[in-house]
C-alpha cells in the first residue's frame, strides 16, 4: 500500500511541475508605478495623479499596438484592435466601444 501512495504522490508531484514550465510567460505585473513616479504621501501611503488626458469621439484601430489608459478619460470612444495596458492609475472610459475579444494588460 505504501508503494502505491509513494507512486501516486510522486506522480501528482510530476503534472504539477510539468503544468507550471508548460504554462506559459511567467511575467510578474505589478498594478501600481514604483513610488518615487507617484510620490508617497504620509504613513507611506501613495499618491495617485490625476486624470491628464481626455479624449471626445476618439477612435483607435489596429495600426497603434497598445493604449496606456491612466490618467486618460474617454467619452465616446472606439477600442478597435489595441490592447489596453494599465499600470494603477485613474481612469475613466465612458459610453466606450470595446471589439470582442478585448485585451487588458
Amino acid at each position: 500500500m505504501s508503494k502505491v501512495i509513494l507512486a501516486l504522490g510522486s506522480f501528482l508531484l510530476g503534472v504539477a511541475t510539468t503544468f507550471l514550465f508548460l504554462s506559459g510567460s511567467h511575467t510578474f505585473t505589478w498594478a501600481q508605478q514604483p513610488s518615487n513616479q507617484i510620490g508617497i504621501g504620509s504613513a507611506a501611503t501613495p499618491i495617485v495623479p490625476p486624470i491628464s488626458q481626455h479624449f471626445t469621439d476618439f477612435g483607435i484601430s489596429g495600426g497603434i499596438m497598445a493604449f496606456n489608459v491612466d490618467g486618460a478619460e474617454c467619452v465616446r470612444c472606439v477600442f478597435n484592435g489595441p490592447v489596453l495596458k494599465y499600470g494603477g492609475a485613474i481612469f475613466s472610459l465612458r459610453i466606450s466601444l470595446f471589439p470582442v475579444p478585448c485585451a487588458l494588460n
